[in-house]
């Protein structure tokens, strides 16, 4: 006789299951319905608001004092210089900022959420040389295009030794942006090593989720949305809307703007290493 799970045990994972399912539906619902109707503007908002209220990224908080990751550390030591200056960007509250001024290095820092970027102020008066300046990646396009923009008097004219991209910060950083910001990076440190940090993800099959997809899709056509979701569009509660990048796309990426990808690394430490060509 085929021997079974006891009632109670099999009862709970069907209950288990379906409510697994709920979540993920929920999910996609969400997903779908926040990214059709909501702007790039709407969208930076939203993430600068949930930014500001995150503790993790100030001094005394936990992400902030882990310091340096191993792989930043491990990037920052076998292809940046030991010394010069760094144009750090998406500072947050300074975790990269510490480190790096304690090592010596002179910082050129930019972060767009205003809680932030005062936390990383308070940061860098401890390290002459180093400053902060509330700004953006955008900001950083404008200062290499036309120089124009609150970065322009510190970014123009201007040798940097390395860029860093902060933590996951490329993800925040929109599908029709990238070109125009790693294009603008090679203009104002066009001999700097580039490391970039962003979530990783590769193409899956959708399955029952892609049915659930094609439907909402029509359904948010019919009642008029500004767009619809592409994939790794994404949006989480803790960290605001996002798109991931595949590693086809940064090498894709690299190549059109005059950068080779020495390293493209995905979980648990998602980064790129680009040096110009």
């Amino acid at each position: 006789m085929k021997e079974t799970a006891p009632l109670f045990v099999r009862t709970l994972l069907v209950v288990d299951r379906i409510m697994s399912a709920i979540w993920r539906t929920s999910v996609r619902v969400r997903d779908e319905t926040l990214w059709a109707w909501a702007s790039k503007v709407d969208r930076e908002r939203t993430n600068r608001t949930i930014y500001s209220g995150l503790k993790t990224y100030v001094p005394g908080g936990g992400t902030f004092e882990t310091g340096l990751f191993d792989w930043e550390a491990e990037v920052l030591k076998s292809s940046f210089p030991p010394t010069g200056r760094i144009l750090l960007g998406a500072a947050g509250g300074g975790r990269e900022l510490a480190v790096l001024g304690r090592m010596g290095y002179e910082v050129v820092a930019f972060e767009p959420v205003p809680a932030l970027a005062d936390a990383a102020r308070t940061v860098a008066s401890a390290y002459p040389g180093s400053r902060v300046v509330r700004a953006s990646y955008t900001d950083i396009v404008a200062a290499a295009e036309n120089g124009s923009g609150p970065l322009a008097p510190d970014v123009c004219g201007r040798e940097f030794h390395g860029v860093i991209l902060g933590w996951s910060s490329f993800c925040y950083v929109w599908r029709e942006d990238r070109e125009a910001l790693l294009r603008a990076l090679r203009a104002v440190a066009p001999h700097a090593p580039v490391l970039l940090s962003c979530l990783m993800s590769e193409p899956t099959p959708q399955g029952r989720m892609g049915s659930l997809r094609l439907v909402l899709r029509r359904l948010l056509r019919f009642a008029g949305s500004r767009s619809l979701a592409e994939p790794g569009d994404a949006f989480e509660p803790w960290a605001g809307f996002f798109q991931t990048l595949t590693s086809e796309e940064v090498r894709s990426l690299a190549a059109r703007t005059g950068y080779k990808p020495v390293c493209v690394k995905g979980p648990p430490g998602p980064h790129s290493l680009l040096v110009p060509e």
